[in-house]
């Protein structure tokens, strides 16, 4: 399903700050993961993503780096709401389309 929405639509990430840590293992660390793969897919394909990043997500400053050093069109915003209306943007051209 998720690469169906990366071929036809977009991929929307919110990463909210951690409410209470766990010692055992590193918070979203699964997202991260899945996060990097997209971006090399926005690289290389195209897909189209948008990335939320509250504030106290730990690594926001590089991960807004990295994302302004290589994939400057990639709309990163402070909250979910401004999130799911920049991936709405996105994706209003094709819907558009299939009126």
């Amino acid at each position: 399903m998720l690469r169906q929405a990366g071929k036809l639509g977009v991929i929307l990430f919110w990463l909210a700050k951690e409410e209470t840590h766990n010692h055992e293992r590193a918070f979203a660390q699964t997202s991260r993961f899945v996060l990097a793969e997209w971006k090399l897919r926005h690289e290389r394909d195209g897909a189209k993503l948008v990335i939320g990043i509250e504030s106290g997500f730990t690594n926001e400053r590089y991960i807004r780096r990295r994302f302004s050093q290589d994939c400057p069109d990639v709309a990163i915003e402070a909250t979910l709401p401004d999130t799911c209306r920049a991936a709405i943007r996105l994706i209003e051209p094709k819907l558009l389309k299939l009126r």
